[in-house]
């Protein structure tokens, strides 16, 4: 009995872990891209996006919508967007940043 409440304690310490890194690249790729954006270096934002798109949060999607919209690319807004989630797809501000997108 002992032995599989430690076991138990384990896995669920280590899923914390897990989930407390995977939390801090989101973290990390959000501030990062938005320091870019802020320094106007659009396409290194987008850049540093690909790199990461598997930590990609809502902001950062976001944050890599607006670089598109600076960058006139919309082309790789248009990629953006069709790999969304249906989850994402429902996140006001990265409507608003499709919008943007799309009417500039």
């Amino acid at each position: 009995m002992t032995f599989v409440m430690f076991r138990r304690f384990m896995f669920v310490k280590q899923t914390n872990i897990i989930l407390f890194s995977t939390s801090s690249s989101f973290l990390n790729l959000s501030s990062s891209m938005k320091k870019l954006i802020d320094a106007q270096k659009y396409q290194q934002a987008l850049n540093l996006f690909h790199q990461n798109s598997k930590y990609a949060s809502d902001v950062a999607i976001n944050l890599a919508l607006k670089a598109c919209t600076k960058l006139k690319n919309l082309e790789e807004g248009i990629t953006i967007h069709q790999h969304l989630s249906p989850q994402s797809m429902n996140n006001s501000f990265i409507n608003t940043s499709l919008i943007h997108l799309y009417s500039k």
